[in-house]
């Protein structure tokens, strides 16, 4: 039902939404005043970031069908490093890897799960402060708990970690970080953690937090 009315109102705030961005860029193309020019430029980029938050929302609540593969964990951590690369560096950011390399395949949905971790990656490289940090990613096999699966057979299952020493999480913010719209940050839409969770959940997984104010997540 969440689904269905996020589509409509998606569809019902669009419309106009382009109808504005239009309007706003036919009168900035006739514009000779520099003021009125700055003024429809801002219409412009504000309609775009409305139209980017629908966006988000509407693939937030629509249910999806997972199209799982078996995939290699340690290649997708190793692919968001280079991905990252640029940042990492400007902040010189020390990155270490401890991968277990017996890690067997996960069936997953490849394009979910890198936007999980990258979404993980990103939160962790923006709590460094500017002058160096470190970030750690694990990942191993989890020996001493195990899923029990609907057939009553008992998966293992793998962990993976992003661990940084940054600025950290306070205890009243952990309580709220996976709620849709919920940020700290003075540009975003709160939504990131919140498809994360449930990306995770989708695939049989579980997510965990554990953060300390100043000595990092």
């Amino acid at each position: 039902m969440m689904g269905t009315i996020a589509a409509g109102l998606a569809h019902e705030i669009k419309n106009p939404l382009g109808g504005i961005k239009g309007a706003a860029q036919l009168l900035a193309r006739e514009s000779s005043s520099s003021e009125s020019s700055e003024c429809l430029q801002i219409i412009i980029k504000e309609t775009d970031r409305v139209d980017r938050l629908v966006s988000r929302l509407l693939s937030f609540s629509r249910p999806r069908s997972l199209s799982l593969t078996p995939l290699n964990l340690n290649e997708l951590l190793d692919s968001l490093l280079l991905l990252q690369a640029g940042p990492i560096g400007e902040k010189k950011i020390r990155v270490i890897r401890k991968f277990d390399p017996s890690l067997p395949p996960v069936l997953g949905d490849a394009d979910e799960l890198k936007q999980v971790f990258l979404n993980f990656l990103k939160n962790a490289i923006e709590a460094i402060p500017n002058g160096g940090g470190e970030i750690r990613l694990t990942s191993r096999l989890v020996t001493d708990f195990k899923i029990k699966e609907a057939s009553g057979k008992a998966s293992r299952m793998i962990a993976a970690e992003i661990l940084d020493s940054g600025v950290g999480i306070s205890k009243e913010d952990q309580t709220k970080v996976f709620t849709p719209f919920f940020t700290t940050k003075e540009s975003g839409y709160g939504l990131g953690l919140a498809f994360a969770q449930r990306a995770i959940h989708e695939h049989g997984g579980s997510i965990r937090l554990t953060s300390e104010k100043s000595h990092g997540t």
